[in-house]
């Protein structure tokens, strides 16, 4: 589930990815794109325009995706900007709390394991 919300979430495929959150959803993102907070379903329609008018059609490289004992997910990724941007490779670490088969949760990290 966890790799189908990336998925989702890089082809813009809002109500694939909706259906895949809870409608409570809470997410911080590394990046922080537009905000430093996104909440329920408008904030995660405003995250995915807010990462793509940053990284624009960009690719996610899978590193390792570990499931922790109850509903955490923790996944090492790297998102490969759109060529162009002038930016380098993202190297960040995603945590998603799971519950009922819905993301409640997301919090992203950099390699030192800071927000």
């Amino acid at each position: 589930m966890v790799l189908e919300f990336y998925e989702t979430l890089r082809e813009s495929r809002i109500n694939d990815m909706l259906g895949l959150v809870d409608p409570d959803v809470v997410c911080q993102p590394l990046v922080r794109p537009g905000l430093s907070l996104y909440s329920e379903y408008d904030g995660i329609i405003r995250l995915d325009s807010d990462i793509h008018a940053l990284h624009g059609r960009y690719q996610i490289e899978i590193n390792e995706v570990t499931e922790q004992e109850g509903s955490q997910v923790t996944v090492q990724a790297r998102i490969l900007p759109e060529p162009g941007r002038r930016q380098p490779p993202l190297p960040v670490t995603s945590i998603y709390i799971v519950r009922e088969g819905l993301i409640t949760s997301i919090e992203s990290l950099d390699d030192t394991g800071t927000r």
